[in-house]
């Protein structure tokens, strides 16, 4: 058999759909090719994988988007993956329950569960509150070591306007502070940046690879450039605000400011 792939946009290199306000970018589509599993013996087993991942393969090929005539012969596999939505906000605000709930369902991977979201669970799936808090807290506090993420100008300031505090991002607001109108976190009143400044370019800042994306495939297999998944957090209360997936060598540009 001989396999061509064309998408339609899908299938693009580094994500599918940006996460808002914190939350991971999906991963992007992908066209894997695991060639000679031991797919036949599990058969003969009586054995059904439940994925790809569950087969044992000499290797392992990521197709591009438009790829012309991959030979296929028995006991090869292909998986075709399409990417969701992005996340929304800090994936270590999500209820922890609700996160073991998805595990069990399926729609996340206990790998993902641990490193991404920080929760705990027992050899039966249920929830470990204990080991869950201790896990978030060494994941917030890891964020501790990030960097400043760029030249946050705060020459303009804005005064006071007498006006509630108002939420412009799930983790952002408007508010006055000694007399000013600033934007500072929702959570711990950390002050970013006057009211028409960049609270991005005030938070902290960590750029790693966008393969911690679960089922991210590796954007050097389509691109030669070096492409960077970047997080950004509150750097008092460590709450994360922002998370892109970009070219390594791109500035940090602002999401959103005000005149």
């Amino acid at each position: 058999m001989t396999v061509v792939t064309n998408s339609g946009g899908q299938c693009i290199s580094a994500q599918n759909c940006g996460g808002l306000f914190g939350g991971l970018p999906a991963p992007a589509s992908h066209y894997l090719v695991s060639y000679g599993t031991d797919l036949m013996e599990k058969a003969r087993n009586r054995i059904v994988p439940a994925s790809i991942y569950d087969l044992t393969a000499e290797r392992t090929v990521p197709l591009r988007a438009k790829s012309n005539g991959a030979p296929l012969d028995a006991g090869d596999v292909m998986e075709i993956r399409t990417g969701g939505g992005g996340g929304y906000g800090d994936p270590l605000e999500r209820e922890p329950a609700r996160v073991a709930r998805d595990v069990e369902l399926g729609y996340t991977s206990l790998d993902a569960a641990t490193s991404i979201y920080g929760v705990a669970l027992l050899s039966d799936g249920t929830l470990d509150g204990i080991a869950t808090e201790a896990l978030r807290n060494k994941l917030r506090g890891e964020r501790a070591s990030w960097r400043a993420s760029g030249v946050n100008d705060d020459s303009r300031r804005a005064p006071a306007t007498g006006e509630p505090s108002r939420r412009i991002h799930a983790y952002v607001a408007a508010v006055d502070q000694d007399g000013e109108r600033v934007l500072a976190c929702d959570k711990c009143g950390h002050r970013y940046c006057g009211y028409s400044g960049d609270y991005k370019a005030a938070a902290l800042m960590d750029e790693t690879s966008a393969t911690i994306i679960p089922s991210n495939v590796d954007p050097a297999h389509f691109v030669d450039e070096p492409i960077v998944l970047r997080r950004f957090c509150c750097p008092s209360c460590y709450v994360q605000v922002g998370a892109e997936v970009t070219k390594a060598n791109e500035p940090v540009k602002a999401e959103m400011v005000f005149a």
